[in-house]
Order: C-alpha cells, then sequence, then structure tokens
C-alpha cells in the first residue's frame, strides 16, 4: 500500500503551481538581476542585437545574460553626459545616440567610450536645452534632438549640427513650445506633437508645416504611427485618439476614455492589437473596432503580472519580445517563451479547490470527456471550447474522484472511481449502476479504488485496483493477487496495453507481462544485469504502441523498445542528456514523432534525426504526468498541476526561428576580466572584446577564459554553444546549456583561431557565429631575434673551434710527417741494405779467390756481374726517390714496350740467387712456358718483384717461389715464400707506403 501510494505522490506532487488569471505571462528584470535603476525611461533593440535600457541612473546594455552599465563620471568626458537617460536611437551606420538630463551622447561600439554633444540652440532657456528627452532618426539619417523647450538637428556622419526646417514661421513655432513626442510617417512626413501646443506636421522636405489643435487641450503627451496611416495620440485628461493622416479625421475612442487611466504610450503588437500603457495598468486594445480586448494589472498573487508601479514605457522588438519599461523595473512579454498559456482552460470554478484532470476519451460526436480527480466528469466541447460538468456525486456517479473511462462495445460508458466502478448510458444520459467490491460476493470487483479500466479486442475487460489486476471474461472475475498472482510478475499493475497481434502487457511494479489471448499464457519480462537485450528496470512507468507497431516501455531507468523478432528488449538512449530517465507519459503526433511526459519536460522526439527538443514550465506548460492523450484530430490534451487542461495541436507549437547573434561577451586572463583601454598600444584590448577580431598575449598569460552570448532573449539559458580552437582542438567542443564560458590553459606560443557557434532556445543554430584570432608571442628566448643571437653564438663558437682544430691538424700533421719520414728512411735503408748485401757478398768472395791465387775468368765474371746488377738496384732505388716526387705530383706515366717477360722475370730472378745460396735458401723460378713475348713496362715491373722478392726473403723460413702462370689473355705473377704471412685483418693495408705488420701476431 505504500509503495503504490508513494509512487502516486511521484507522479502528482512534482510541480505546484498556482493558477494564473491572464492568459500570457509577464516575467521581469530589476536591480536584482543588475539593473541600475528601476525606474526605466527607454528601451531600445540595436542592430548588432544588444538590448538598451535607460533608466533615472545610467544606461544599460544586456546580453541575455547579464547587464554592463554605464553612468557618467565627473572629469571624464568620455563617460554619459548624465545619468538620466530618455532616449535611445541607432542611426543608419550602426551609431547609437543617446538622450540624457545632460544633453545628447554618440556612444563607441569599439572603446566602449561617449562623445557628449552639447546644445547650441540660444533661443532656450540652458537649463531646459539639456534635458534631451525625445530622439528620432529621419528618412535621410539626420538625428533630431528635442529638448524642453528647444530641438535641434545633427548630421549623424559628421556630428555638426545643422537647420533643416526651412519654414521660418513653423521654426519659431516649434521652438516656442514644449515639444513631447515626434513620429515619421510612410511617406517620410515628421508629425510632432506638443504642450498645448497641438500636432504639426512637416513634410517631406521640411519646407511647409501644417497645424492640427482640434482636439482636448491641445496637448500631445505621445504619438505612435501604426504605418496604415493612423496617429495614435496619447493626451491628457485620460483622452486617448486615433488620427488618419490620409482623411485628416480624429476619431475619439470613448471605451478607453471611460477607463481612468492615463495613457502614456502606445505599441502596436500584431494581430490588430494595441498596447497602450497607463498608470498602474497595460491596456489591450482592438484596432478594428476600437474597443479594449484585455486589461493587465498587477496581481501580488501572480508572479507573472506586470509590476504594481507606473508603466511608462512600450517596446516591441524583432524578435516580437515585448518590453514594458515601468517605475519597478521591466516587465517583458515574449510570446516564444510563453507558447502554452494560450492553450491552457480552466475547469470548473477558479475558487473551489484544485481539481486536475486525470485521463479523457473521445466520443463519436468528438466530445471530450475528462475525468478530474475531485470534481467528477466533464465535457469539453472543441468547437466552442467550452467546459460543462456532466457527471458527479450528485447525480449518481460513485464518486467525484475519477481516474479513468472506458467506452465498451456495449456503449456503455464505464467509470473508475475511488468508490468502485460506476456504469454511464449515454442514451438515458444516466448512472444506471455502480459495481463495488463485497465480501459476500466473490463474483465482484477486488477493491473499490479503481485505476483503469480497458476492454480487449476479444471483449475482455481488465480493471487496474490498488490490491490487484481484475479480468472480466463472460461474465465471471478472475482476480490476480497478492495472494494469487496466476503467473504474473506482480500484483501492482501501473499500466495494461493491447497491441496490434491482439497481446495484452501488464507492467506492474516488478516486471512487464505479456498475456496472450489465444493460449492464456503469460511471459514475464524482467531486468537483468547480466542481459543487454532485457528491461532497463523491472519497474514499469507506461506503455504505448505507436503507429508502426513498435512497443515503447519505460521504466524507473528510461525508454525500453520492444523487438518482435528476437522477443527481447532494447534500451533506447536519447541523445538530449538533460531529459529524465522517468518518463510517465508517451503519445504520438500526426507527423509520427514521439512526444514524452517526463520528470523534468514535455518532449519531442524526432524517429528521423532522433533529436529531442524540451519544454517545461519556463516556456508556460505546468503539468500533472498522469493525464496525456490525443483526439482523432490530432490535439494533445495534457493536465495541468492546477484545476485546468492544455488542449492543442502540436503542430501548432512555433518554432523560433530568429538566428541568434553569437558575441564573446568577455576575456578574462587568470580569471580577472581584461578591460579596453583604447590609448595604450600594449594593451591586450584596443577595443570591446565583442569588436576584436584578433588578441596578442604574452606566452605567460596560460589562463584565459572567454564567456559567451547568444543574443537571444527567448529563454537564454536554453541557449546552446560549441566551440573550436584551430591549431588545438580536432572536433567542435559542445557546451552545456548552462555553461557558455571557454577556458583555455598553458597553450604553446603560436597562433590560433577560436571559432564560436551558438543556437537559439529552439535549436537554431547560427553555424557562421564569430572568429577571434588568437596570438601567443613566445618568450625572449624562443623569438627569432633571439634564434639570431644564438646562430651568430654557435658560428662564432664553430669559427674558434675549426680555427683550433686547424691548429692542432697542423701540428698532427707536422708530427705525424716527421714519423713517416723516419719510418720512410727506415724503410729505405733496408731497401739500400739488401742490395748492398748483394754487392758485399760477391765482392768478399771475388777478395778471397784473389787472396787464394789464380782466379777463373769466368767465375770472377760472374761475380763481378752480381755486383753490377745490384749497384743498378741502389741506383733504381735513388730513381725511386725521385719518382715518388713525380707521382706526388701527378707525373708519373706508364711506358709500357714490348719484351721477353720470361727472360725478365729470369733475370730478376738471379739476383737473388747468391742471398738464397747464403742463406740456405730453397730458391725456385717456376714457368709454364720457355718464353713468352708481351707488352709491360719494365721498370715498374721491375720494382714490384723486386719488393715482392725482398719480402718474401725477409720473412721466409727456408723456401721462395717466383712463379709466372699464362691463361688466354691472363698472366699471374706470384712470389711464394712459407713465412709468417699476413693476418686477414691486415690484407686491405698491404698497398699502403711503408706498412709493416706485428710478426708476432702475423699468421
Amino acid at each position: 500500500m505504500r509503495r503504490f501510494f508513494l509512487f502516486k505522490a511521484i507522479f502528482i506532487s512534482i510541480c505546484t503551481l498556482i493558477a494564473q488569471d491572464q492568459k500570457i505571462n509577464f516575467f521581469h528584470l530589476d536591480m536584482k538581476d543588475g539593473l541600475s535603476n528601476n525606474e526605466v525611461n527607454t528601451i531600445f533593440k540595436d542592430s548588432k542585437g544588444f538590448l538598451w535600457v535607460g533608466t533615472l541612473n545610467g544606461l544599460n546594455k544586456y546580453d541575455g545574460y547579464r547587464f554592463k552599465v554605464y553612468k557618467s563620471e565627473v572629469g571624464d568626458s568620455a563617460t554619459l553626459g548624465g545619468n538620466s537617460i530618455s532616449g535611445i536611437v541607432e542611426d543608419n551606420n550602426g551609431q547609437i545616440w543617446i538622450g540624457t538630463d545632460d544633453g545628447v551622447c554618440k556612444y563607441n561600439r569599439d572603446t566602449e567610450t561617449f562623445t557628449r554633444l552639447k546644445s547650441q540652440n540660444k533661443n532656450s532657456d540652458a537649463l531646459k536645452a539639456r534635458f534631451a528627452h525625445t530622439l528620432l532618426i529621419d528618412y535621410k539619417g539626420y538625428l533630431w534632438v528635442f529638448y524642453n523647450g528647444s530641438f535641434e538637428q545633427i548630421d549623424t556622419k559628421t556630428g555638426k549640427f545643422v537647420q533643416l526646417i526651412k519654414d521660418k514661421k513653423a521654426l519659431d513655432y516649434l521652438n516656442s513650445k514644449n515639444i513631447s513626442s515626434a513620429v515619421e510617417d510612410s511617406e517620410n512626413n515628421l508629425w510632432i506633437g506638443t504642450w498645448f501646443g497641438g500636432l504639426v506636421k512637416l513634410d517631406k522636405n521640411r519646407e511647409s508645416a501644417t497645424y492640427y489643435n482640434n482636439f482636448p487641450s491641445n496637448t500631445v503627451i505621445s504619438l505612435f504611427y501604426d504605418g496604415s496611416s493612423n496617429l495614435w495620440i496619447s493626451s491628457i485628461d485620460n483622452s486617448f485618439c486615433k488620427f488618419n493622416t490620409k482623411s485628416k479625421q480624429f476619431d475619439f475612442l470613448t471605451a478607453f476614455n471611460k477607463n481612468k487611466n492615463q495613457p502614456t504610450f502606445t505599441t502596436y503588437i500584431g494581430n490588430d492589437k494595441l498596447w497602450i500603457s497607463s498608470d498602474h495598468s497595460i491596456i489591450e486594445l482592438q484596432v478594428s473596432t476600437g474597443l479594449i480586448s484585455a486589461t493587465y494589472i498587477h496581481d501580488p498573487n501572480n508572479p507573472h503580472s506586470i509590476t504594481p508601479a507606473k508603466q511608462k514605457y512600450i517596446y516591441k522588438d524583432n524578435s516580437g519580445i515585448i518590453w514594458i519599461g515601468s517605475a519597478a523595473g521591466i516587465s517583458y512579454y515574449d510570446p516564444q517563451r510563453d507558447k502554452f498559456s494560450k492553450f491552457y482552460f480552466e475547469i470548473g470554478n477558479k475558487k473551489n479547490e484544485k481539481y486536475y484532470a486525470k485521463s479523457g476519451i473521445i466520443d463519436r460526436n468528438r466530445n471530450v470527456w475528462i475525468n478530474t480527480f475531485g470534481k467528477g466528469i466533464y465535457l469539453f466541447n472543441p468547437k466552442n471550447n467550452s467546459f460543462s460538468p456532466v457527471l458527479n456525486k450528485s447525480n449518481g456517479l460513485a464518486s467525484d474522484f475519477t481516474s479513468c473511462i472506458c467506452k465498451l462495445n456495449t456503449g456503455d460508458y464505464w467509470i473508475a472511481t475511488e468508490n468502485g466502478i460506476s456504469i454511464y448510458d449515454p442514451t438515458k444520459n444516466k448512472i444506471t449502476g455502480n459495481l463495488v467490491h463485497s465480501d459476500k460476493n466473490t463474483n465482484s470487483i477486488y477493491h473499490n479504488s479503481i485505476r483503469k479500466i480497458f476492454q480487449d479486442s476479444y471483449s475482455n475487460i481488465w480493471i487496474i485496483t490498488q490490491e490487484s489486476l481484475d479480468l472480466l471474461k463472460n461474465g465471471k472475475f478472475i482476480h490476480f493477487t497478492k495472494e494469487n498472482l496466476r503467473g504474473l510478475s506482480h500484483y501492482k499493475i501501473i499500466e495494461i496495453l493491447e497491441d496490434r497481434d491482439g497481446n495484452v502487457w501488464i507492467g506492474t511494479f516488478f516486471g512487464l507481462n505479456r498475456y496472450d489471448n489465444k493460449t492464456k499464457s503469460i511471459s514475464k519480462y524482467l531486468s537483468s544485469a547480466n542481459n543487454k537485450n532485457s528491461l532497463s528496470n523491472s519497474f514499469i512507468v507506461s506503455l504505448f504502441e505507436d503507429s508502426n507497431g513498435t512497443l515503447w516501455v519505460s521504466t524507473l531507468n528510461g525508454l525500453n523498445v520492444y523487438d518482435k523478432k528476437t522477443n527481447t528488449f532494447k534500451p533506447f538512449k536519447l541523445k538530449d542528456k538533460n531529459l529524465s530517465n522517468l518518463i510517465y507519459k508517451i503519445c504520438e503526433d500526426d507527423s509520427k514523432n514521439v512526444w514524452f511526459l517526463s520528470s523534468s519536460a514535455f518532449s519531442i522526439l524526432n524517429l528521423k534525426t532522433f533529436d529531442v527538443k524540451n519544454y517545461d514550465n519556463t516556456d508556460g506548460i505546468n503539468m500533472n504526468y498522469e493525464c496525456f492523450f490525443k483526439d482523432m484530430n490530432g490535439r494533445f490534451y495534457i493536465g495541468g498541476t492546477h484545476s485546468g487542461i492544455y488542449i492543442f495541436n502540436p503542430l501548432e507549437i512555433k518554432k523560433n526561428n530568429i538566428i541568434p547573434t553569437i558575441i564573446i561577451s568577455k576575456f578574462s586572463v587568470f580569471n580577472q576580466e581584461v578591460k579596453v583601454e583604447p590609448k595604450n598600444s600594449h594593451a591586450i584590448l584596443q577595443k570591446n572584446i565583442s569588436e576584436t577580431k584578433k588578441i596578442t598575449l604574452n606566452y605567460d598569460q596560460t589562463v584565459l577564459e572567454f564567456e559567451l552570448a547568444a543574443l537571444n532573449y527567448t529563454l537564454p539559458k536554453k541557449n546552446q554553444y560549441a566551440y573550436k580552437l584551430d591549431g588545438f582542438d580536432q572536433e567542435w567542443v559542445y557546451l552545456n546549456p548552462e555553461k557558455r564560458t571557454i577556458t583555455y590553459t598553458n597553450l604553446n606560443p603560436g597562433n590560433y583561431t577560436l571559432f564560436v557557434k551558438g543556437s537559439n532556445n529552439d535549436g537554431l543554430w547560427n553555424e557562421n557565429g564569430v572568429t577571434l584570432e588568437i596570438e601567443i608571442l613566445p618568450p625572449f628566448w624562443r623569438t627569432t631575434i633571439a634564434y639570431l643571437i644564438y646562430f651568430l653564438l654557435l658560428l662564432g663558437a664553430l669559427l674558434v673551434f675549426r680555427h683550433y682544430s686547424l691548429l692542432r691538424f697542423k701540428e698532427k700533421s707536422l708530427l705525424e710527417l716527421d714519423q713517416m719520414k723516419i719510418r720512410f728512411f727506415t724503410n729505405i735503408s733496408h731497401e739500400f741494405r739488401t742490395p748492398l748485401t748483394l754487392i758485399s757478398g760477391p765482392l768478399n768472395k771475388l777478395m778471397d779467390d784473389v787472396q787464394k791465387g789464380p782466379v777463373q775468368t769466368e767465375r770472377m765474371m760472374k761475380q763481378l756481374s752480381l755486383m753490377e746488377r745490384n749497384s743498378q738496384r741502389l741506383l733504381m732505388l735513388i730513381n725511386q726517390l725521385l719518382d715518388m716526387q713525380k707521382s706526388e705530383e701527378g707525373k708519373l706515366k706508364l711506358e709500357p714496350s714490348y719484351g721477353d717477360l720470361i727472360l725478365f722475370l729470369h733475370n730478376i730472378f738471379n739476383v737473388f740467387s747468391s742471398i738464397a745460396e747464403q742463406k740456405n735458401i730453397s730458391y725456385l723460378f717456376e714457368k709454364d712456358t720457355e718464353s713468352f713475348e708481351t707488352e709491360f713496362d719494365a721498370d715498374k715491373m721491375e720494382k714490384i718483384i723486386y719488393n715482392l722478392l725482398s719480402n718474401a726473403f725477409k720473412f721466409t723460413k727456408d723456401k721462395v717461389i717466383l712463379k709466372i702462370e699464362i691463361e688466354s689473355t691472363k698472366i699471374f705473377i706470384s712470389v711464394h715464400d712459407n713465412g709468417i704471412g699476413i693476418a686477414k685483418h691486415n690484407l686491405t693495408k698491404v698497398f699502403e707506403n711503408f706498412f709493416q705488420v706485428d710478426n708476432q701476431r702475423a699468421n
């Protein structure tokens, strides 16, 4: 029992707003919202989209979120001339002109400063001439400034005073009167209202004037031109009239003149209606009839009525919002924000207690039968939008607390009440009986508190009671109760529905059940944490089948969609993360969009794009979340939290189609707002941030914050924003609608471009948005100058290094040269020693032979010949020294000639025969032919072979072989020995001059 009433409380107690006495809602802005003063004199919206508010103490610029206040400051001529603001206009060049109690000023958007223009009129009192109470820009772009007792014209391009009136009589006349107001008509004639001087018309060229003095007191308080040749004139003594500029006829509106409120200002709001401000009310006048159609006054019990103070000024902006300036701040009416209040209808007497709608059905005459909780049954006639009570306890209804009406196929209406079921016969127009619980009758309803009655296509009647589900089948009740669930998952029933296949779906406190009318079986569906194809929660809130046959199931944890093919459920995730998971009712409009009543909003889901649009109490709708149904004409019926109901076609809900201007409204560094400093060339901002295209920052200005504003005044809290910093962000970043600031920290030095876009309250985006270039300067040590210094220092270091390297290289080269010379002379000494040895050997032998006696001539000749060869060898070595110089100078050339290569090599072989004998070395000359004529350089060949044989004899053990092999076109000459050899890693060095291996390590 407690759980059921707790759930009921969730349904009906989420929102409690008082019923409103008027069809429209006013919203308010005052000093609590940042307005500089509550005495509002004038309101104006400029071409950029900013709202300007002139008060008794200060000028205010409003962006939908906050007011920026401008005031006069003593000693600063760049501020306002005076603080009492009486007029605001914008010229053709987008310049804002402000009328103050001390002259007129021009606002500079870039620097947020003002230029003061003092009156030059010498025909009036100087004190009066300072109060510029009315401003007007004419069709040529000239500014007309009206003071107390004088007026002037200003060329807005040059800022100079000019004289436009050519009729001297008119000029003198107007200078002698106190001018109250002025307007320009569609033919560019200027109409000027005066105090006690009537109405004056200046023609298009300001050459002639016409005077009209035939209305009460000849006093004009205010003028309004409606664009249809009508001037609306407010005069003293509560007089209000219409003057036709074509017929020159005055039409005094008697309906208004009987009103005791003094008219002060007039605005046409559209739909044949004028709004006229008065002392303490706003009067709505129907233009076509001249009758008052509504009066809006302050209601202390209604927070959405106008302020209680004097209503001074009315202004309608280009988006349709009507702004009302009063002595107690601003009241404004926004048709876009107040979408639903015009569709709200009261049920019964408003002085009674609150009785809210629970549900309803539509009969064959298209009348709507509405259940109320405490007021019985009401009938709504859609033809004349009238309500009438039809059934209540006094005429037989079991209880005035009703929850459901079900029309049976017999034609009777069964009405669910808190005290059983009442049966209504429409043919007899009366209650014919009541079904109540009886302990003595087992074939009665189980409990008297009835929640819903439903008849399926098999004529079974299903009744949801507070404690059971009752099925009336063939005249007998079957009860699904706590004691006997009969296969149901739970006995507390929330919702019941029959799908197009004839299955009856039963939503309970614990699980969803499907009753098959054919097999009489029940299937249960529960939530399972381990099964992603199960329900998201077992507590069922509502059921709905759309026109495509899709079954929607709402649970305490979101939506689910039934998949017939797999007999499973899939969670349906909505794009809008701000939409509550708790959805109470679901319906479909004629465009096949799905609508939800949730705990946070009334929402539409587009099944093509899956976009969600939310409406809530800020849009003027306050729902009770139990009553939501549709008639055959596509109209929705939604119960209010108060004693009424909203009736509308969802296609009538108009979107806000005005694309807002997007601005960067504030820029901060390290959480400090950057001020505009137009005279400081080093300042970050020399222009207002909203007018700035590029900012330059130092590398250490690392915490940047940008505040954004979409200049849309219809529910600005629903405006959305996205941004991307080119050079940093890869994708667009979408902000939470409640947040409108961008923060960056520790950006690297470089160039970036910030792109910002935004939407209005209905999600219409300004894709062009605004861009801001951001340059972050590097630290000095990373600038171009620093890098140039680094380059010069590096270059100098390299030059110094090169200088010392060359010195070291030179020293090292000289040392290596000395060592090379030593090695050279050491090696050349070895080379000299070989032929000397070859000479000394035969010489010693010859000397021995001489000492022993007569010597044979042949033997002597042999020894002398050997000596001669080796002396030639010495000469050759000396020539080699000379040839080395030629080689280094590039003058050594190959000089080949024909000869017998075998004989040439044999002669060289013979030179080393004596040393072979002395050292007892086996010395062989191997050849495969006795003679071979070819072309070769004998000198260089001799040097090579000599060098090879010398080394062989130097390192051999006991064997040296000189070998020549001839193969076709190739000749192989080799010297072999059986010495220590050369290691593999030294083979590449054999051709280096004077290279010598380590004898111990050779292999």
